[in-house]
């Protein structure tokens, strides 16, 4: 799990789906960490927009419109984490 700081509001769920999109009201930018199974559930939502990072590329056809799909292995360091969320 990630480092957690004042202001975050951070919820912990069994599957990044359980929560879903969906819930959220709003079109803030929402870190999700789905499966590359679970991606399919999020293309349903639009209104959000989405970055994956997975080793291999998802197998759906249905996948949420305007992802960002990074194929890459860590471990990442900081710097690099901050210039995604950038």
């Amino acid at each position: 799990m990630g480092r957690r700081s004042l202001g975050d509001a951070w919820q912990n769920v069994p599957t990044a789906v359980a929560r879903g999109p969906g819930a959220w009201q709003d079109a803030a930018p929402r870190l999700p960490e789905p499966g590359p199974a679970e991606l399919h559930c999020f293309a349903a939502f639009p209104q959000h927009h989405y970055i994956a990072r997975l080793i291999e590329a998802p197998q759906q056809t249905a996948l949420p419109h305007g992802l960002v799909l990074l194929q890459q292995r860590g471990p990442f360091d900081t710097d690099a984490e901050l210039r995604l969320l950038r």
